[in-house]
């Protein structure tokens, strides 16, 4: 599968990386390699040798057969390619600026050399951009810059940049298996134990949640007797999450650090330098930034609360891979193919395009219609049958959502100094969730019945999963006499009091801390969440208004 493929005079590559020591470089007369991840079934120095021995015809097998999270950059004599891994992990957009090609990690190592204008935007995409906080399929910010998706690598030669893809999440290869539960109890044995042989020993640090993805590794790393594991939990006091998480981490006997949230603490960071160059970082044109664990990360630092060479492991992304983003309510009958992709890019956007309610209209819908048919065609075509069009939903969440805002997270860790690991992103669980069917992904049914029958370290039945609790106390009576007084308007006009008045303060990460209160309440373009407004700072910072226009 081809995504992008451009003709165009190259004689130089130029490479502008970030944090450029935690690249390995092998050199030669003959080839440069670059490479940057974790993987588990070659040493650095094997994958780096035979990768500089590759020819075009081979480099998409053996980008398959690597399992691990990385990037790779290899450049020869005649033509070079540039790899990421399966869920772009770890980002790389390039552009072409005078007949130099320019890869880099990280938007700044771009923007360095090609002095970025308001001109060069692709208003088109920052429209969206305003609405979800990231673009869309290889696209980034800008017209002229592009990025490489997840499963796919460039091949470079003197005249042409050609895209293409050597892996496709396709969750819709669905499987009859009654042995499917046996099957997935041992895979998470697998990739837990895979996990604890990649970390060597070396401290874990897990940030728990009162979910089932991190308590899952930590229940995981306890059973397999990996003793060297520390929890930690943050946000405002008394939120769900650290209330859980200090529970179990009791039951298991890990040490459990709390690092505690206010807006004034999320404020002071936010319009500090180093929160702007921790921005930088963040940035590869391609999202915004996962704002939440900021704080934690520099508490962690600062006050040397974990090893220096800590390895963070958090539980992104189980519960999509297991089905919890799984659309429910998409037509089943016989449709026409134009209905099903309608249908398919409502689904999606009405999900994913939120952030500002005056933002959404019948134009925006169309342009995303526009953009999910061509995912469609690049995939060659939609499933046979409709039933199975709730997999393509999770599939373009896959390329866009997912592997660009959720997994940028990783970057916090990265600007702190500390490796990480996704063990719920591992190759294995790729393939063998996409072969779940339906029924076994609904309410992530085959997922949680693995994790309970296994019970592993006894915190599943005990300890409740993601309870009701509201934070901070002080709220609960305000918060109950409001929700008693809107009885006889309904759930809906209750829910959207709730967001406008109620989130500053019950929000966890503490996000809506930069901007007043009397900001945030008189505001009218309807606001989902913190992120629309982090998003329309970050469009801000780029020249552009709330919109994704110029101001």
């Amino acid at each position: 599968m081809k995504y992008f493929s451009q003709s165009v005079e190259i004689k130089k590559i130029h490479t502008k990386l970030s944090k450029t020591n935690n690249w390995v470089k092998l050199k030669s007369s003959s080839s440069l390699v670059l490479f940057r991840g974790y993987i588990h079934n070659f040493s650095k120095k094997d994958l780096l040798t035979k990768a500089a021995k590759l020819n075009k015809n081979n480099v998409s097998s053996f980008l398959n057969f690597i399992d691990g999270h990385f990037c790779l950059i290899v450049i020869k004599k005649g033509f070079a390619f540039v790899a990421v891994d399966k869920i772009r992990s770890i980002p790389i957009i390039y552009t072409v600026h005078k007949k130099e090609l320019i890869l880099s990690d990280w938007g700044k190592g771009i923007s360095k050399i090609v002095k970025l204008k308001l001109k060069d935007i692709d208003f088109f995409s920052s429209k969206l951009f305003a609405l979800s906080g990231y673009s869309f399929n290889q696209n980034t910010l800008y017209k002229n810059i592009k990025q490489i998706n997840p499963g796919s690598f460039l091949i470079i030669d003197k005249s042409k940049i050609v895209q293409k893809n050597y892996y496709s999440w396709r969750p819709w290869n669905l499987t009859e298996d009654d042995k499917k539960l046996q099957t997935l109890k041992l895979l998470n044995e697998k990739i837990i134990k895979k996990l604890i042989k990649s970390c060597k020993g070396r401290q874990i640090v897990i940030p728990l949640s009162g979910g089932l993805d991190s308590r899952f590794i930590a229940a995981g790393l306890k059973h397999f007797g990996y003793t060297n594991v520390v929890s930690v939990s943050y946000g405002i006091k008394g939120n769900k999450d650290s209330l859980i998480a200090q529970k179990v981490s009791k039951k298991l006997g890990l040490k459990w650090i709390y690092v505690k949230y206010t807006s004034k603490k999320f404020k002071d960071a936010f319009y500090s330098d180093d929160y702007q160059k921790y921005l930088n970082y963040c940035d590869s044109f391609t999202s915004i930034h996962f704002a939440g664990e900021y704080l934690m990360l520099k508490s962690l630092k600062k006050n040397n609360l974990i090893d220096r060479n800590a390895i963070i492991v958090n539980g992104q992304s189980g519960d999509f891979i297991s089905g919890n983003h799984m659309p429910k309510n998409l037509p089943k009958d016989v449709l026409t193919i134009k209905n099903r992709v309608h249908n398919i890019s409502n689904e999606y956007a009405k999900n994913h395009y939120k952030h500002w309610k005056s933002l959404i209209d019948e134009n925006l819908y169309e342009a995303i219609f526009t953009y999910v048919e061509e995912m469609i065609n690049q995939l060659g075509g939609l499933p046979k049958k409709a039933n199975e069009d709730f997999s393509v939903v999770e599939y373009i969440e896959f390329i866009n959502r997912q592997s660009k805002y959720v997994i940028n997270g990783q970057r916090n860790y990265e600007y702190f100094n500390f490796d990480w690991r996704l063990p719920l992103w591992d190759d294995e669980y790729l393939k063998f969730w996409a072969k779940a069917n339906y029924s076994e992904k609904i309410n992530q049914n085959l997922y949680v019945k693995a994790l309970f029958d296994s019970n592993w370290g006894d915190v599943w039945t005990n300890i409740d999963i993601n309870p009701l609790i509201i934070a901070p106390r002080w709220i609960i009576p305000v918060r109950l006499l409001a929700k008693f007084i809107f009885i006889p308007f309904g759930k809906k006009k209750w829910h959207l009091f709730e967001r406008k008045f109620l989130d500053y303060f019950m929000t966890s990460t503490s996000c809506y801390g930069p901007w007043s209160y009397k900001k945030i309440v008189t505001d009218k373009r309807g606001h989902h969440s913190p992120i629309g407004w982090l998003i329309e700072d970050y469009l801000k910072n780029k020249g552009m208004n709330w919109k994704g226009e110029i101001s």
